[in-house]
């Protein structure tokens, strides 16, 4: 078995440490990858993770160690919109795909994953990123997002009662608006909508009492997922604890809240809405029709 000269390791050290996988620096140098791996070791490198190693572009895998309000609305928006599989080679795949008209939000959710992947066209006029980490997905598994979950979502205790989070799963699979039809008593009153699995609803409910303990709200069964329905001052409540005073939001939805917000302010629990400094200042022009 042919050996490295010790010019060469120092000199497959330093392109490994740029960058160049094992499986690679064998070939160029004529060996296994398994003798790159040890001459790495012997020089006292580190040798990088399998999800690492399998990684072509840049990701901070570390974006999800710590709940920020960021952090927290991207697991509520990857609850609802994102979606885990694993490739033929058995790695986690992790995509999010949105409409087109949406594209700057994917590319927020790419910043904030200090990413430079490239978005691929999807079915639908769609824009999809995806990303291969073990890492990443573990992290999401920690909070509930897993694959296959569109029936059996339940979110962690850490981001049960995390507005931040909750709007990040309205953004993704809700919906919030103003009436237009003429034909509904609701005509020009604000609505709000939300589906998702029955255990996740359920959990929703939960989150809502910890702010407005006198609504009752409750939900509706849509085949093998649940629906929650709200009009009105109902309706305004919950856009203003999950909209009000945020940093992160889809911008479509979050200017519907805003519009929503020109309505009048809602009685809600005052304890709570006081913590959440609930009122928006900024004028804007109702919709005449439901936005979100």
């Amino acid at each position: 078995m042919r050996k490295l000269t010790e010019e060469q390791v120092n000199l497959v050290c330093e392109q490994y440490k740029n960058g160049l996988s094992t499986p690679k620096l064998g070939k160029q140098y004529g060996v296994s990858h398994k003798t790159i791996m040890r001459a790495i070791k012997r020089k006292g490198f580190l040798l990088r993770s399998i999800s690492k190693s399998l990684q072509r572009y840049c990701l901070d895998e570390t974006v999800f160690d710590v709940i920020t309000e960021e952090s927290a609305y991207w697991l509520g928006f990857l609850m609802a919109d994102g979606n885990i599989c694993h490739t033929k080679q058995g790695s986690p795949l992790i995509s999010l795909c949105l409409h087109r008209k949406d594209e700057q939000h994917l590319i927020h959710f790419r910043s904030f994953l200090g990413s430079d992947h490239p978005l691929t066209r999807g079915a639908n006029n769609s824009l999809k990123l995806n990303i291969r980490s073990i890492l990443l997905a573990k992290r999401l598994q920690k909070y509930g997002i897993l694959p296959r979950k569109s029936l059996v979502a339940k979110v962690s205790t850490d981001l049960l009662f995390n507005r931040h989070f909750w709007r990040g799963v309205v953004d993704g699979d809700g919906s919030i608006g103003i009436y237009s039809s003429n034909k509904s008593r609701y005509h020009n009153k604000p609505c709000f909508s939300l589906v998702g699995s029955k255990d996740l609803m359920n959990q929703f409910i939960e989150f809502s009492k910890e702010y407005s303990p006198d609504e009752n709200i409750k939900t509706y069964p849509i085949k093998n997922i649940s629906r929650i329905s709200l009009r009105d001052d109902k309706a305004k409540t919950m856009i203003d604890i999950l909209y009000n005073n945020c940093s992160i939001a889809l911008p479509r939805k979050l200017n519907a809240a805003k519009n929503i917000a020109q309505l009048g302010m809602c009685v809600t629990h005052p304890e709570k809405m006081s913590m959440l400094n609930c009122v928006l200042h900024i004028p804007l022009k109702a919709p005449s029709v439901r936005e979100g």
